[in-house]
């Protein structure tokens, strides 16, 4: 039995319990990772606010669909969460831009990642119907942490052109990956 599991996320709540990560991990590697690129440098200044900004306003194409979908515990506690749209979603390849794939900080190494990325195209799948073949997102170059888990699943990483901040990862969902 899996130890984690996606549901929608939730409007206010979950943005509420989400954004409390702030107060309470300060000065982990990884928020600090996220605190730092994101929320200072692109004028946010809390996860709410990004994930007002990232999903609930943020304009798509026809041909796409957005989902903010949280990652909880056995004990039904956010864990992670992940911001994601999907282009062309009228093709039969689909490709799913990995905008924010956050995992709180007292739960990074403890199989949340590894769940995300081996169980979002399935998810994907059963809300939209079209299942994503492949992937991309860009990840801050000083973010190890994430880098080792998109490698640890296959998708290349290369520095961005013109920026030695961001990389760019690319990725398909392989088989064996699948659940």
């Amino acid at each position: 039995m899996e130890n984690f599991s996606f549901n929608k996320m939730a409007f206010p709540q979950d943005k509420a319990e989400i954004n409390n990560w702030q107060n309470i991990f300060k000065g982990t590697e990884g928020f600090n990772s996220i605190y730092e690129y994101v929320l200072e440098n692109g004028l946010i200044y809390n996860l709410e606010e990004l994930i007002n900004t990232n999903y609930e306003i943020c304009p798509i194409g026809d041909d796409e669909a957005k989902l903010a979908l949280t990652v909880l515990n056995k004990q039904n506690e956010i864990v992670g969460f992940v911001i994601c749209q999907e282009f062309d979603i009228n093709t039969d390849n689909p490709e799913l831009f990995l905008q924010y794939v956050v995992v709180r900080p007292d739960m990074q190494n403890k199989g949340v990642g590894s769940f995300i990325f081996k169980n979002l195209p399935h998810k994907i799948e059963k809300i939209t119907g079209k299942k994503p073949v492949s992937a991309f997102s860009y990840i801050e170059s000083t973010n190890l942490a994430s880098q080792k888990l998109y490698k640890k699943f296959g998708f290349n990483l290369q520095y961005m052109r013109n920026s030695n901040k961001f990389l760019i990862a690319k990725g398909t969902f392989e088989p064996q990956l699948e659940k």
